[in-house]
């Protein structure tokens, strides 16, 4: 057996963790056999991986870690700016940026067009005709929100007379006949001698609670009070947005 080949000896297909694989230690130098059981080996062989994979994992950390500071550090080294025809940084618009709507580099979310003038939509009804007397009572003109504007705040608005009043002041309300509820706690004035609300003494001021509308709401236009010599046509304003 001494003498005999190890590529000579019958093949072991089934080794078991016991089995011993004779070794030559110290090759390089005074090479002496040993032997070492399959068991051992493979507790060698799994240390020897796991010291490779963690050595591995720390490198592709580290690299990580020095980009990451040099891209935070100095962008502008990394990163070159966007374009409507190549990628890269973009800083994002603010609501008033969009709303300027000039700038060339900054870049519009979503959230930001929604509440920009772009998100903004108008409704306008001539509640009287604008040769006709405006007079004081509910229901003077009703309109139906359509379905774009579901989900959206009522933001602004306005009343307009084609020839002014005078003498106190002429007021209206928007009144959700849908929900049942006002939508402004302060109501649209128009004071004596003026056109338009724009320039009333007290503004109007909506309810936040009672703003919404959804898809195909109607609202009602209320006269509350008319001056004393009646104004001629009546034209109101609403303007909606997200909220």
């Amino acid at each position: 057996m001494a003498d005999t080949k190890i590529s000579e000896l019958i093949e072991d297909t089934q080794p078991t963790s016991d089995d011993l694989i004779v070794t030559v230690n110290n090759p390089g130098g005074t090479p002496v056999n040993r032997k070492v059981t399959i068991s051992n080996l493979n507790l060698i062989l799994d240390h020897n991986s796991l010291k490779n994979y963690e050595a591995e994992e720390h490198f592709t950390q580290e690299g990580i870690t020095k980009v990451g500071t040099v891209t935070e550090g100095n962008v502008d080294a990394v990163v070159t700016n966007a374009s409507d025809s190549s990628k890269g940084k973009v800083e994002l618009a603010t609501i008033s940026e969009t709303n300027t709507g000039t700038d060339a580099t900054r870049a519009v979310t979503p959230d930001g067009l929604s509440g920009s003038n772009l998100g903004t939509k108008a409704l306008q009804i001539t509640v009287f005709d604008y040769t006709k007397e405006v007079v004081k009572g509910d229901g003077c003109g009703y309109i139906t929100i359509p379905s774009s504007y579901n989900g959206m705040n009522l933001v602004a608005v306005h009343a307009r007379v084609i020839t002014a009043g005078t003498t106190d002041t002429t007021n209206i309300q928007i009144y959700n006949l849908s929900k049942a509820l006002d939508m402004l706690s302060t109501v649209i004035t128009i004071d004596s001698g003026e056109t338009g609300s724009d320039t009333a003494a007290t503004p109007a001021v909506i309810n936040t609670v009672n703003d919404s509308v959804a898809s195909w709401d109607i609202l009602r236009i209320d006269v509350d009070a008319v001056s004393t010599t009646k104004p001629k046509g009546l034209i109101v304003t609403m303007e909606f947005r997200l909220p």
